[in-house]
């Protein structure tokens, strides 16, 4: 297990790392002065939170492939030591679901595997979640029908769009999806293996539309 003290006394600085007992608050990044969107997140546990702010500020550094851009990061990383078991969780808020989520988690994911990995090699259970209104669709598509004939259009069409609905259409159904470095063609970069991910659970938490603030449970999804 890596320990708060331990990230602390790392080459990264020290105030990067912020340790909490019972709860955690996510803020959107994103624009939030718009009506009915995803504001806040609170994450409650039994367990004990570390906050990784590794991702801000180094964006310039980290480059940008067709579908997947290092420079776009989740919206929090964190730490959950919870019954001598210690989990890495990625979590992106979305006002409504989109499968720019995914990606942006992959990328996170790679580049905080990364950084944890230069203070200790750890060996961390792994969780990532998409916190989302339902997905917003334009009634008049669901009217023609137009809507199912462009997803199952766009699942023939591309790699990236069958992978998009592959997750998209089992996580909107409650599924949990395990998360592949191929999905996002991570095997193709020179990247050390170590950093790609091969069993991060992936879980959509859904929030009812229009709610800005919203407190769910981590334990019960671990």
């Amino acid at each position: 297990m890596i320990s708060c003290e331990e990230l602390q006394k790392s080459i990264f600085d020290e105030k990067l790392f912020l340790q909490s007992n019972c709860s955690l608050v996510i803020k959107e990044k994103g624009n939030v002065s718009k009506k009915a969107t995803l504001q806040e997140v609170v994450l409650t546990s039994q367990g004990t939170f570390i906050e990784c702010n590794l991702l801000k500020g180094n964006a310039e550094i980290f480059k940008k492939t067709e579908n997947l851009s290092f420079k776009a990061d989740c919206d929090k990383v964190f730490l959950l030591n919870k019954d001598n078991r210690q989990y890495l969780v990625l979590v992106e808020l979305k006002s409504a679901y989109s499968s720019k989520a995914i990606w942006q988690l992959a990328a996170s994911y790679v580049k905080c595997k990364m950084m944890l990995n230069a203070v200790k090699e750890c060996h961390l259970e792994e969780r990532a979640f998409i916190v989302s209104y339902p997905e917003h669709i334009n009634p008049k598509q669901v009217a023609s029908n137009s809507y199912v004939l462009n997803a199952k259009a766009n699942i023939i069409m591309s790699s990236s769009n069958s992978i998009e609905n592959k997750y998209k259409m089992n996580l909107l159904s409650g599924k949990t999806v395990i998360m592949d470095a191929k999905d996002f063609g991570l095997d193709k970069l020179t990247v050390n293996p170590i950093f790609l991910m091969d069993k991060l659970k992936l879980q959509r938490l859904p929030v009812p539309d229009g709610i800005p603030s919203v407190t769910f449970d981590i334990d019960k999804y671990l």
